[in-house]
């Protein structure tokens, strides 16, 4: 029983927050936008499509997972550093990448970059 209720208050919130950064968008926009380069007066339906529009432009639509995406991606730029590398220059670099970790906490393995 607890879930549903952490559930409701997770989807209520949620809505007050998207509520409220649409307001606050609608109130900023209506602010400046029309004073300064003379553009229109946004409603608050068209301001929360204009965010989400935005949100798809510069972000591509994702609305998690970009931490993993980023992790990714530097995985596969140092495969790539690595294979570049001769026996000798991977060793050395592994062992001084050895004395630093990855800056998380934990150590990668030579596995985990080869």
């Amino acid at each position: 029983m607890w879930r549903i209720a952490k559930v409701i208050k997770f989807v209520v919130f949620g809505v007050i927050a998207i509520g409220a950064f649409g307001a606050l968008a609608m109130h900023l926009w209506n602010a400046l936008i029309p004073e300064i380069f003379h553009g229109p007066v946004l409603t608050y339906w068209q301001t929360l499509g204009l965010l989400v529009l935005s949100h798809v432009f510069f972000r591509g639509g994702h609305f998690g997972g970009a931490h993993r995406w980023k992790h990714e991606m530097w995985q596969r730029k140092m495969k790539e550093k690595m294979d570049k590398m001769s026996p000798e220059e991977k060793e050395k670099f592994l062992s001084q990448w050895g004395e630093y970790g990855c800056g998380h906490g934990h150590r990668h393995k030579e596995k985990d970059l080869a």
